[in-house]
């Protein structure tokens, strides 16, 4: 489910959304209660689907709504 070469100890951008702790994905999966639904990682809450992106890397509008976004650090 992760992206290649993304591991839950990848450590990630901070966001306040994420957890002021968060540091890595596992992290920030962890403080959004997140899990697999079919084939996409969700959050606990709301039921958004979690994105994770690389640092940079541009992300469409589609991409973005209705979506939490986790980003690596390179």
């Amino acid at each position: 489910m992760l992206p290649s070469g993304v591991t839950l100890d990848t450590p990630i951008v901070p966001n306040e959304l994420l957890g002021a702790n968060a540091k890595t994905v596992g992290d920030a999966l962890a403080s959004l209660h997140a899990h697999v639904r079919g084939k996409q990682i969700v959050d606990g809450g709301m039921g958004q689907t979690i994105r994770i992106q690389k640092a940079g890397e541009k992300t469409s509008k589609k991409a973005k709504m209705g979506a939490m976004t986790i980003t690596v650090a390179e």
